[in-house]
């Protein structure tokens, strides 16, 4: 059946004549004539009754538009939907970021989506080589990544993008700091003290020294090297050496002055965390909303 002879069945039906129809339909009344006459011969029943003043329609003319009525809101219901599930965040998103960070900013940015009953997420956390390697490997789909130096690594294969700032401190027990900092803040002091890191590379301790001298060690004494950032306070918190983390996860101690902050005199060193994902990869709905969340929350 022509759908558009039924459009144009309706108009007639409702405006019980062939020149209202015509109008509401922005065409010649001849064209609608010609249309209900193709679908009455279709059909094989008369729908109207012609009269002076109009058309009035006959029983089987009733039966059809209150089953064309159906069908259009039916058809405007399930078309709403498609619009509705359109504009709705959906899937799953497998998401990589540093222990610290995605505990946190991570997890509270996917509690946005709860409403949402058709958003997963799978959250792997580990330090940045790792994470990007598996982006690089389609076995995730976004990286959070606290460490520049890594990414620079992978740069062919993804695209980034800043979205967060984390401010960041080196700390250290108060008896680790009157027993080997005794006041003395300087490089050549500094670096030859015993250090804790979750990179045997010392790359993020490197970023702390680079910001505050202009340059980093030769080589750091590194007393432990804990693949988990809680496990490095733990460290600093028994005296072992000094740590590099984020603030918000010593607040407490520092409070408490259990740790004390080995500063230099110089702003605070905010740490730069990317999203990256791979090169020509679209987003998602769901991922492009998850991102700016994660962009829009704070240290």
């Amino acid at each position: 059946m022509d759908l558009n002879r039924l459009r144009v069945f309706h108009a007639v039906f409702i405006a019980k004549s062939v020149a209202g129809a015509a109008l509401a339909l922005h065409v010649t009344p001849s064209a609608v004539s010609q249309a209900l006459r193709a679908l009455e011969k279709e059909l094989g029943v008369r729908l109207f009754q012609r009269q002076p003043r109009g058309v009035v329609p006959t029983a089987q003319a009733e039966s059809l538009h209150a089953l064309y009525a159906r069908f259009s809101d039916d058809l405007k219901t399930c078309l709403e939907s498609w619009r509705m599930a359109s504009n709705e965040p959906w899937g799953t998103l497998r998401v990589g970021a540093p222990p610290e960070f995605g505990s946190r900013q991570v997890i509270t940015a996917i509690s946005h989506f709860a409403k949402f009953k058709r958003a997963f997420f799978n959250v792997e956390f580990g330090s940045p080589e790792p994470t990007l390697a598996r982006l690089v490997a389609g076995e995730l789909d976004v990286v959070f990544c606290d460490s520049l130096p890594v990414l620079r690594r992978f740069k062919s294969a993804v695209v980034t993008r800043p979205v967060f700032l984390e401010k960041s401190v080196l700390v250290c027990a108060p008896g680790f700091y009157s027993r080997e900092i005794r006041g003395d803040h300087s490089f050549a002091h500094l670096s030859k003290l015993d250090h804790v890191d979750y990179l045997p590379d010392a790359q993020i301790l490197h970023l702390w020294y680079q910001y505050h001298f202009g340059r980093r060690p030769g080589g750091l004494r590194l007393r432990v090297i804990a693949h988990d950032v809680q496990a490095m306070i733990t460290a600093a918190l028994q005296g072992i050496g000094l740590a590099f983390v984020p603030e918000h996860l010593v607040a407490e101690s520092l409070a408490r002055k259990r740790l004390v902050v080995v500063g230099t005199g110089r702003k605070d060193y905010f740490n730069p965390i990317v999203m990256a994902r791979l090169k020509g990869q679209v987003p998602s709905l769901l991922e492009r909303r998850f991102v700016e969340i994660v962009a829009q929350s704070k240290s």
